[in-house]
């Protein structure tokens, strides 16, 4: 969402009025209130959907947006976060449960 976003914006104007963006917003949320067992995997999701709210709340859509240059900075946090989750989920796993 974020990729197709940074990379035709105008176009992406529907995602915030998309019944599906407000459901993913809604469990980032979610995920972000429960408590944590391990290192916090939610920072960079919870930073992307405020960015993704206000650009689209601005109706800034023009390539020079700050939004955009704040959410292409997300991008490399996202997927920092996301190879965190893999390896909690790894670590908490047994090696019958999580072969490679």
């Amino acid at each position: 969402m974020v990729e197709e976003t940074l990379t035709k914006p105008a176009r992406y104007v529907t995602i915030a009025r998309d019944p599906a963006f407000p459901v993913l917003a809604h469990e980032i949320r979610a995920f972000d209130a429960r408590p944590a067992e391990h290192t916090r995997c939610t920072h960079a999701a919870m930073a992307t959907v405020h960015l993704l709210e206000a650009f689209y709340a601005t109706h800034d859509l023009a390539a020079t947006s700050p939004w955009l240059s704040a959410l292409g900075a997300t991008l490399p946090l996202l997927r920092g976060d996301a190879w965190q989750a893999i390896r909690n989920e790894k670590a908490q796993s047994t090696p019958e449960d999580y072969r490679r």
